[in-house]
């Protein structure tokens, strides 16, 4: 009978023995192939990211070798221990897998990261250029003093206001009627930040622009400042070392790095430099938005905490400015179409009469305030005058007839008051005001 065969030799133990031939089967090469692209420095990305799980530990490498060196065959290993001890022949192994680290996997992160800085820098110009945070500080500023006057606990106007102050714009409710916390567009005014708003409707509209002024602050808090620093440091250490290798693995040695993946290194080392650089010059923009709206950037509030709190306020402002937008665009709607419908009223013939009712009371209070300045005849209703005759408003004429016409009293209230107070010897237009007419009738 023939002899069972041996069993192959493992020299990778637990789980580590399972990603390496994980790592083997995704490469989908054998060792040989493997090594020759080492040696030129020429793999893709993706196999670029599984080669240092091949490389075995000194005490794994020592093993591989005693197993040759004692007259091992080489089928007799495992297929992920034949493809480590193909790596074990490639000259200036982890040189060559440190290079190609750099030149494949380093300029995917620079550029992460550069994308990073790029929103940094924007946020730190946004906040030194906008006009419309500066403004709205000011106006703020007003707004406090001017409510704080007479205090006995402030003793001087205030010259300034820190960002933190106003996330508390949007927690100060108005009091008072309801008449009194509304706008001149007739938007009510709940809050401290309506009011300003509301202003700044009228008299400063670009402040109403802060979200878009400071469109990339939102951004710029998902960066993690501390990670991308570190991280760019790394990717400089990296870049840096293979770059030392490549330089010393050219002229006279016997195993050069390729001429192509020295020159792939040099670029990504200057990229990462010029990244950090503009990451310095972004931070100094941040720092310098801190001092001039009168933070410390080496006090107690960091860069993301102070972000936070003005990203936090913009975010309510900006929904805010929204919600009054819609509320204006509602009652302009209700407006028109209540316009459209007394329009379509008065078009008809009953609105037609309520129209003609409401000139002729217009008239009559024309007459009682002709006759009240004239000093002469007293009218009322239901008096007589010189004639006998009795007034026409709700009251029996010369011929018997009774006028049935029923008038809006606070128009005509608004009509005679505006005459300004009765004489007190000749009567007068105002007297209509409190016993003239009936404070019930008050609908056409």
């Amino acid at each position: 009978r023939p002899s069972k065969a041996a069993p192959l030799v493992r020299i990778f133990a637990g789980p580590r023995a399972q990603n390496v031939e994980i790592a083997v089967r995704k490469l989908a090469l054998d060792g040989p192939e493997l090594a020759g692209m080492l040696r030129t420095c020429d793999v893709n990305e993706e196999r670029c990211e599984l080669l240092p799980m091949l490389v075995p530990t000194p005490e794994e490498e020592q093993q591989l070798r005693d197993y040759m060196g004692e007259g091992g065959r080489l089928e007799g290993l495992q297929r992920a221990e034949r493809v480590a001890v193909a790596l074990l022949d490639v000259p200036r192994l982890k040189a060559k897998l440190g290079v190609c680290a750099v030149r494949c996997l380093a300029p995917r992160k620079v550029e992460r990261n550069a994308e990073s800085v790029a929103v940094l820098a924007s946020a730190g110009r946004q906040l030194l250029q906008t006009r419309a945070l500066k403004d709205l500080l000011r106006l703020t500023l007003i707004a406090g003093n001017t409510l704080n006057h007479g205090s006995t606990r402030m003793l001087a106007a205030s010259q300034g206001i820190r960002v933190a102050t106003l996330k508390k714009l949007a927690r100060t409710k108005t009091s008072g009627p309801a008449a009194a916390a509304t706008g001149d567009d007739g938007v009510p005014c709940q809050t401290l930040l309506d009011l300003l708003l509301d202003v700044a409707e009228r008299h400063a509209p670009h402040v109403l622009a802060l979200p878009q002024e400071l469109s990339s602050l939102s951004t710029a808090l998902q960066v993690d400042m501390p990670g991308t620093e570190a991280e760019l440091a790394q990717l400089h250490r990296e870049a840096e070392a293979a770059a030392a290798e490549a330089e010393r693995g050219s002229g006279d040695s016997p195993v050069p790095i390729p001429a192509e993946a020295a020159a792939a290194v040099g670029r990504v080392l200057v990229r990462v430099e010029e990244v950090q650089q503009r990451y310095a010059a972004a931070l100094g923009d941040i720092g310098s938005a801190l001092v001039l709206y009168g933070e410390d950037d080496k006090g107690v509030n960091q860069p993301a905490e102070w972000l936070q709190e003005l990203q936090d306020f913009v975010a309510t402002m900006g929904m805010r400015v929204l919600e009054r937008r819609a509320q204006r665009e509602e009652r302009q709607r209700r407006n028109r179409l209540k316009q459209r419908t007394n329009d379509r009223r008065n078009a008809s013939p009953r609105g037609a009469a309520a129209g003609f009712a409401q000139a002729a009371a217009a008239r009559v209070a024309a007459k009682a305030a002709k006759a009240a300045e004239a000093g002469g005849r007293r009218t009322s209703t239901g008096r007589p005058t010189g004639g006998g005759n009795r007034s026409s408003i709700g009251n029996r004429g010369s011929a018997g007839n009774r006028t049935s016409t029923r008038i809006n009293t606070r128009t005509l209230r608004d009509l005679v008051r505006a005459q300004g107070p009765a004489d007190k010897g000749g009567g007068g237009a105002a007297q209509f005001a409190d016993g003239g007419l009936d404070s019930s009738d008050d609908e056409v």
